[in-house]
């Protein structure tokens, strides 16, 4: 019988520190959170594991290929990611494709609770004896009643939540209790939560300073000194780089106004937060719930009367949608009069540029809200740098001689909008649409167009320096005068654009030149000319660019723009012999044939073996047949069968090939017909493709 997968859970937002860093996660997470000695870790590498990680979008660093930079392919499993996608942006799904790409992934959505569902958990909540107050049918009676509330509690934290607090909610407000909202609930759980804490400190023997301490809190009023210091503790959270997870230690002294345990009154308060310890290390009961006392944090300058040194004008939440909605609404439902207030914050980073990150903060919830600015506020020249507006629509928007460094503009409607003279220096523009946009005069140095449209644009006189522009559509748009990389022109779609006097800033460098070559090699905006492509990549490989002296060996090896010569092309590639894959794969192919120098088997091997190490598939396929015919190192079916495998991963034909070869002779595997026919069938088929 076929054992089962282990499953193994990771909540993400505990080890956060360990994600994304180029390592084996799982290995060092088993080592420093499980204690396993380093040979147990090995010997669990032949089981096979389901790995569950949890809360993806609660670590800060995760713009990134997650495969490949936590080695998940070092382990025999199947990883399941949990994550919100509004934290990734759009084309989220690349970032979690497995080495066989996307052919190895599947996104699944959860499905809020059904009716079905929520009763079932109301009842197994009664039945546990959490209700003080309410008993089924009541909860379902009083759900019915307000009709926003069935679609609220379909989120599960939200679920939990309403069952917590909805009595007092009722109890306190019965003549505004169907106005219930997600605001109403996370308030009133909260007091619900610190009216229950405090009943709990009665019950509990005090030493003398907690019992003075105790004392004055509740002169004070317990629940609103709870509150504070919940929003004081959740706002540091936010503070040191967007925290989760708190681990304070005796070297961490930074959180011993909130975790120490020298100070009654605040071992008191922190006794009551809504809190979950394990060890050294503290979170929320759930992150929403930090989210919204960070939420609160930021709408508590608003009471301020010198907002110039408040949480709002000096931290940005552009970084955590869930802290913008919870703002959102809060302002939508609670503040009427917000508009004059958020505006007023926008008009003064005109002239004064402290103001930038409270006009950033501003605009972001307006444009969140859907405040339409057309003869409210003119925005021109206002400093609204590393603000987030992405997914919102914002046509024909003047934003002309503004400062917009940094903002998210990812997925925005930009059509007709006129941003004339402004500063987009490191802007995200990713599938953003600006057809007919005025961009002239632009900095738009190290900006990100990738996937963007620019149909019919004016980008005259614009700086895109080091600009990404992956997929980006500039078809007929005006780029006279424009500073271009050179590079660009092989990545964005620029027919019909016009590029007269267009100052490619880079086309004298060995990269401008390197990628003229490719231009001219596959008649990309030039006419298809290979020996222009060989000159250029000459004088590329002259200034030392390493895939242009490649480039010029393989023109040597094919006789391409330039009459075949072995002898160069292999001097050409001994160039390479640290620095190209591919390059080091060619020395070791002249080696193993004797080409242009005297034949060595074992020196083919260990270049093929070095240019596996670097990811080239040639190299590994190589290495397989070295390990199969016995060729420079001892014959190894095994060694052989393995190496083809992870050739054939990479998308070698030749790999493919010979993987079904092993399948049909029972090569370094078990014999299987039917695997060695669907390999060669692959094989053919990319073959086909290729040519």
């Amino acid at each position: 019988m076929p054992q089962s997968p282990i499953p193994l859970f990771i909540a993400l937002a505990r080890i956060g520190k360990m994600v994304n860093q180029d390592t084996d996660l799982i290995e060092i997470y088993l080592k420093e959170e499980c204690n396993l000695p380093i040979d147990m870790i090995n010997n669990l590498r032949n089981e096979k594991f389901v790995f569950i990680l949890d809360g993806y979008d609660e670590i800060v660093e995760r713009d990134c290929q997650c495969y490949e930079r936590n080695r998940f392919n070092e382990w025999n499993a199947k990883v399941i990611i949990s994550c919100r996608p509004e934290y990734l942006g759009s084309g989220y799904e690349k970032m979690f494709f497995p080495k066989n790409g996307e052919r190895g992934s599947q996104e699944l959505m959860i499905t809020p609770f059904s009716k079905t569902e929520i009763q079932q958990y109301i009842k197994s909540y009664v039945n546990k004896g959490h209700s003080l107050h309410f008993d089924t049918d009541a909860y379902l009676q009083q759900i019915k009643n307000i009709p926003q509330l069935e679609d609220l509690i379909s989120n599960p934290i939200l679920l939990k939540i309403t069952l917590i607090a909805l009595p007092d909610l009722i109890k306190r407000e019965a003549s505004t209790a169907l106005q219930i909202n997600r605001i109403n609930l996370y308030e009133e759980f909260l007091k619900t939560w610190f009216d229950r804490a405090q009943q709990r400190l009665l019950t509990i023997q005090q030493i003398d300073e907690e019992k003075k301490a105790f004392g004055r809190l509740n002169l004070d009023d317990f629940s609103n000194s709870c509150l504070q210091f919940s929003k004081d503790f959740a706002a540091e959270m936010f503070k040191d780089n967007n925290k989760v997870v708190i681990e304070y230690n005796s070297n961490n002294s930074n959180w011993e106004p909130f975790l120490g345990n020298e100070d009654a009154k605040r071992y008191l308060l922190r006794f009551s937060m809504p809190l979950i310890r394990r060890g050294t290390e503290y979170w929320f009961l759930h992150k929403s719930i930090r989210d919204y006392l960070i939420a609160m944090k930021f709408l508590e300058s608003f009471k301020s009367t010198k907002l110039d040194i408040t949480f709002f004008y000096k931290q940005s939440f552009a970084s955590e949608p869930g802290v913008q909605q919870f703002v959102a609404e809060h302002i939508q439902q609670k503040m009427p009069d917000f508009k004059p207030k958020l505006l007023e914050f926008i008009e003064s980073s005109k002239k004064d540029e402290h103001a930038q990150t409270a006009s950033a903060n501003a605009i972001t919830i307006l444009t969140l809200i859907g405040v339409q600015f057309i003869n409210l506020i003119d925005l021109n020249g206002c400093n609204i740098s590393g603000a987030d507006l992405n997914n919102r629509i914002l046509n024909d928007l003047q934003l002309a001689k503004a400062k917009l460094n940094q903002v998210n503009f990812q997925n925005v409607k930009l059509q007709n909008a006129n941003l004339l003279s402004s500063s987009l220096q490191d802007a995200n523009f990713k599938d953003a649409d600006l057809t007919f946009a005025n961009l002239q005069n632009t900095l738009l140095q190290v900006a990100n167009f990738q996937n963007t449209t620019l149909q019919n644009a004016n980008l005259q006189n614009a700086n895109l320096q080091n600009v990404t522009f992956q997929n980006a559509n500039f078809q007929n748009a005006d780029l006279q005068y424009a500073k271009l990389p050179i590079t660009s022109l092989r990545y964005a779609n620029f027919k019909g654009a016009n590029l007269s006097c267009v100052d490619f800033y880079d086309i004298n460098t060995s990269n401008g030149l390197f990628f003229l070559g490719q231009y001219h090699e596959y008649g990309i905006g030039v006419e298809k000319d290979n020996h222009k492509a060989f000159i250029y990549y000459q004088k590329s490989a002259e200034m030392g660019h390493v895939s242009g002296t490649f480039q010029v060996g393989y023109c040597y090896d094919e006789g391409i723009g330039v009459e075949k010569n072995k002898f160069k092309a292999t001097t050409y590639y001994r160039r390479l012999e640290t620095e190209h894959a591919n390059g080091i794969y060619k020395i070791g192919h002249s080696y193993a044939n004797g080409i242009e120098v005297e034949k060595d088997e074992h020196k083919a091997f260990i270049c093929y073996q070095k240019s596996a190490s670097m990811g080239d598939s040639d190299g590994t396929n190589s290495v397989g047949e070295c390990y199969l015919y016995g060729e420079g190192v001892e014959k190894d079916e095994i060694k052989a069968f393995a190496y083809y495998q992870k050739a054939a991963e990479m998308g070698s034909v030749n790999a493919i090939c010979n993987l079904g070869e092993c399948y049909q002779n029972g090569i370094g595997a078990e014999k299987d017909l039917t695997k060695a026919f669907e390999l060669y069938l692959r094989s053919a088929n990319l073959d086909l493709f290729m040519d």
